[in-house]
């Protein structure tokens, strides 16, 4: 979701440059369609990177939240690893990808065309960052399936342990299970 809101924040300055505002029209005009474009793509970057940094802290939190919920019960105490795992992945983000690409993000708006090393640098770091959400998301993924799957298996035994116990117990007056069915 925040990549496609970053996207979209990128696309309206497209938007915004080929029919400005009235009243800012003649501010766009004075500083010129380089200066403006790199101007809003600079506050849109680091508006992005504000959003980005908050969700890192929600992750953090939720998932430090959910191993604790998964470690504290015993049948799903090794499965805590997994979410562990997700939030390592998310503070190796936040604590080194993130602050190198809000540096780098901030720099290559007002560089020259020609310095393209800084812009290969944000982009392979910015796959990097793309490849860990991907592998967080299939962890998450792998992990929620998994506990459905369990938890559904689990609902099936309960009712045919219910149903047993039932069966058991012998007919009662207007119930026609197994036993009043023979009478």
């Amino acid at each position: 979701m925040l990549a496609l809101t970053a996207y979209l924040d990128f696309d309206t300055i497209d938007a915004i440059l080929k029919s400005p505002p009235e009243l800012g029209h003649k501010a766009f005009s004075q500083a010129g369609p380089d200066n403006t474009r790199a101007m809003l793509r600079y506050a849109a970057g680091v508006q992005i990177v504000s959003r980005f940094t908050a969700w890192e802290y929600v992750q953090l939190a939720l998932g430090l939240l959910i191993t604790a919920m998964l470690f504290a019960e015993g049948s799903t105490r090794k499965l805590a690893a997994v979410p562990f795992t997700m939030t390592l992945l998310v503070a190796f983000q936040h604590f080194n990808i993130t602050p190198e690409l809000t540096w780098l993000g901030r720099g290559i708006e007002f560089m020259a065309p020609a310095s393209a090393s800084l812009r290969v640098q944000f982009w392979k770091l910015h796959n990097v960052y793309g490849i860990v959400e991907i592998v967080r998301g299939l962890l998450g993924l792998g992990l929620a399936v998994f506990l459905y799957v369990r938890q559904g298996g689990r609902h099936v035994r309960r009712r045919r342990h219910l149903s047993d116990e039932d069966d058991s117990a012998g007919p009662t007056p207007g119930r026609r299970g197994r036993e009043g069915l023979r009478r």
